[in-house]
């Protein structure tokens, strides 16, 4: 292998490295269509949040990324006070697509515990 063939090799090691979520953290980030902005609360009672905290959606999209040291479980209120529960671990990368004028119909992928629960 020569000097070049490996400096490639690294640089592309660490651009796919780069792309995911640390471990330690969490991203849930989504879509929703029909909805162009509004703020929905995320909460958690087994410790992946010290506090309530808001998910702002513009222009139908959101990303939230916070500190997470073990597997927790987490609530999106929608203002309708309808509820969402994600399953997280630490370096997850979660996604929510879904319908703003349907929430029950939400998908959620990212790790098994949400596909499962989205199929079920």
């Amino acid at each position: 292998m020569n000097k070049c063939t490996a400096i490639w090799g690294v640089l592309l090691l660490f651009v796919i490295t780069g792309c995911g979520v640390p471990h330690g953290q969490l991203r849930i980030r989504g879509e929703y269509t029909n909805l162009d902005q509004a703020d929905f609360l995320i909460y958690s009672m087994d410790g992946g949040l010290d506090r309530v905290d808001t998910l702002h959606i513009r222009q139908g999209e959101f990303e939230f990324l916070t500190d997470l040291r073990r597997t927790a479980t987490y609530h999106i209120l929608y203002p309708n006070n309808d509820e969402l529960m994600v399953w997280a671990s630490t370096g997850d990368d979660v996604r929510i697509e879904g319908d703003a004028l349907n929430l029950s119909k939400v998908e959620v992928t990212g790790n098994v515990e949400n596909e499962l629960y989205t199929e079920f």
